[in-house]
């Protein structure tokens, strides 16, 4: 795992590029531009413990002078951290690279992030 970091102000806007995670997710409403209803969808958390999720929606997340938009991002209130799912960025057509302690996402124009 490692991370997209930033700041606005006093709030940690950082997103965790998860290998694990099978879905985009964030515990942060004010994330969102949009927010649609679904049916209750049990989502599993990485220590096991399971959580329902009511809602998705579209993120933008800010990736140097690049804005990754992410569609169907679960809002999990229960979740402290930001997920961002390196199964779903690849089934979009994302290229995901770890070396070390980094990573670079390119996407399919072959524009590293």
């Amino acid at each position: 795992m490692t991370s997209i970091s930033g700041s606005t102000g006093t709030q940690d806007t950082s997103w965790i590029i998860d290998s694990g995670a099978s879905s985009h997710m964030s515990g942060i409403r004010e994330d969102f531009q949009n927010l649609e209803p679904i049916k209750n969808l049990e989502i599993i958390l990485g220590d096991g413990h399971s959580v329902l999720t009511q809602e998705k929606g579209q993120v933008t997340v800010q990736c140097h002078n690049y804005n990754l938009i992410l569609s169907e991002v679960y809002f999990v209130p229960q979740l402290t951290k930001r997920l961002i799912s390196v199964k779903t960025l690849t089934e979009k057509g994302y290229l995901v690279n770890f070396q070390g302690t980094e990573c670079w996402i390119t996407n399919n124009l072959g524009t590293k992030l």
